[in-house]
């Protein structure tokens, strides 16, 4: 099974800040308990690329349910202690729920309710509100330099690398929707494979859909870029939909005999054009020219409009030909968003 570098970079980043932050605890550790590792670790837990905010963000609010907790169990005593600490841990997690973050661990909310059920863990009672506080500081403050130190987020590119897999999931989508279209062998089990790697691309984190542009914390700078970028991506998604749907009708054979060449040249041409988007994304310089695809859609639609019944009650009859009619469409505004994406690379 393949890892996938952003998951790499963020355990081997968060293992370095853990190691460090349990040899300080051993040898500078106030309570020496477990307050500081702990604070290191959930400190670290933001999302793939919006961690300075996110980090500060998490540090204060580690302080703050600190203090509130040690407070609550000098009040408290017992059992009275535990059923308040699991009734803010409770609270905590349903506030979790109502603010989660797509691919983040742990939200603000719940590092609060985390901090909170640690508090019913027995210590000593020489351990003060004071000593609490500076290590969950030393090891906040350790969670957030290593986490800019050490193998740092480059969101620019960190979102093509989570971009290049749906692009690539897409290729294989068309060239099937387009086989199921024109009628091959195997072709209908051919497309739904290809339609569920594209479902698990856009909706499983193991897909590392870039989704967190839109999160608060990340780069101003680039964010209008890249969620322009994010929007046209989620459109080639459903235009492909749309023509897996209009492809899944049969059309009669001797119109996919006449259109079968033109359409294969098409899909060609359009994959190659993503590929070369591909390679681009993947920071490298594309060696051969792009297809001029431009050309392969007017042919495809001067063809269509030579075959079409001239009478509108006939081509009403047939929803062969308003099956094709739109699957074509749908395969020209592909084509232009695909060119939209590749205009937006060249601006960056």
């Amino acid at each position: 099974m393949k890892i996938h570098p952003l998951v790499l970079r963020r355990a081997l980043s968060t293992a370095i800040g853990l190691c460090i932050a349990l040899v300080v605890n051993y040898f500078f550790s106030k309570t020496h308990s477990f307050w500081l590792p702990v604070a290191t670790v959930l400190v670290m837990q933001t999302t793939v690329r919006t961690y300075l905010q996110l980090a500060l963000l998490r540090f204060i609010v580690l302080i703050v349910a600190v203090i509130v907790g040690s407070a609550l169990s000098s009040i408290l005593v017992g059992w009275e202690a535990n059923w308040v600490f699991a009734f803010l841990f409770i609270v905590c997690c349903y506030w979790h729920s109502l603010n989660k973050i797509n691919n983040s661990y742990f939200t603000t909310p719940l590092i609060a309710g985390v901090v909170f059920l640690l508090m019913i863990i027995p210590s000593e009672t020489t351990v003060s509100l004071f000593m609490r506080v500076q290590d969950v500081m030393i090891g906040g403050f350790i969670g957030i330099m290593v986490g800019l130190l050490v193998f740092p987020g480059r969101p620019d590119v960190d979102f093509r690398l989570g971009v290049i897999p749906i692009i690539g999931a897409y290729e294989v989508y068309l060239n099937a929707i387009s086989n199921l279209l024109l009628q091959k062998p195997n072709a209908e089990q051919a497309v739904e494979l290809a339609k569920y790697e594209v479902e698990r691309v856009l909706q499983t984190q193991k897909a590392f859909f870039p989704d967190w542009v839109y999160e608060p914390g990340f780069n101003i700078a680039l964010r209008e870029g890249h969620r322009h970028f994010l929007i046209g991506v989620e459109q080639l998604g459903g235009l492909l939909f749309a023509m897996h749907h209009a492809a899944r009708y049969p059309l009669d054979a001797e119109l996919v005999e006449k259109f079968e060449g033109s359409i294969s040249l098409t899909t060609e041409h359009t994959v190659q054009f993503m590929q070369a988007l591909v390679t681009i994304l993947d920071l490298k310089k594309i060696t051969s020219p792009l297809p001029d695809f431009i050309e392969d859609i007017a042919n495809l639609e001067s063809l269509f409009r030579k075959i079409i019944p001239l009478s509108p009650e006939l081509l009403d009859l047939s929803s062969h030909y308003l099956h094709l009619a739109s699957f074509i469409q749908d395969l020209k505004d592909f084509q232009k968003r695909v060119i939209g994406l590749a205009e937006a690379l060249s601006y960056e």
